[in-house]
């Protein structure tokens, strides 16, 4: 059983009666059934199949198509809340079967689900429209993070910056307070700097 945001959804193979691959299932094919099959516990009414409204709607009945003959549909939280075991799907179609994977079910927590696309987009733009970051204090090392090495970039693009013909200095916002030196040289050749210390 897999799970996006709270929407659980498990996956099945659709097989024709002759043993061939069933690669055209839909939600409204005549005859389709499918019902959600648990450890010890009747079966569930049949599902209310409906065509999925985009690749991340997976609430209970909605049906995907995966590739060739594999197809994924949603199954509602209330089957798996209080549930720990084996679930699968199982069901028919006229002329064929479906056989689900069985899956094991721990102890579901809609909390502990994996992000979907909208919460982990929400969270990235908080972080870049709202959150906010001192400047440095010091040269970032080599190995800083991403935002150090970001920050460092816009320090040199909006602080106080000096050069003379030995040393090339970046100050810190208030003007004054010296966050780095490089040395710098030019022998009519070849302009040189040196590491930020």
């Amino acid at each position: 059983m897999y799970q996006l945001d709270s929407a659980p959804w498990l996956e099945f193979f659709a097989w024709n009666t002759d043993g061939s691959a069933k690669t055209d299932l839909v939600f409204n094919t005549a005859g389709i059934s499918i019902t959600v099959r648990r450890d010890n516990l009747a079966d569930s009414a049949a599902l209310t199949l409906s065509a999925a409204s985009g690749p991340t709607d997976y609430a209970a009945g909605k049906f995907h198509q995966m590739n060739s003959n594999k197809y994924r549909v949603g199954i509602s939280t209330a089957s798996i809340s209080s549930f720990t075991g084996k679930i699968s799907v199982e069901g028919v179609y006229t002329g064929g079967v479906i056989t689900g994977t069985t899956e094991k079910v721990a102890a579901y927590n809609p909390a502990n689900n994996p992000a979907n696309a909208a919460s982990v987009n929400a969270e990235v733009l908080d972080v870049l429209n709202v959150d906010t970051f001192a400047e440095l204090a010091a040269v970032p090392s080599a190995t800083s993070s991403l935002k150090d090495k970001i920050t460092w970039l816009f320090m040199w693009a909006r602080n106080r910056a000096t050069q003379t013909a030995s040393e090339r200095k970046l100050y810190a916002d208030d003007a004054t307070t010296v966050v780095s030196t490089e040395t710098v040289s030019d022998d009519g050749t070849t302009y040189a700097k040196g590491e930020a210390s």
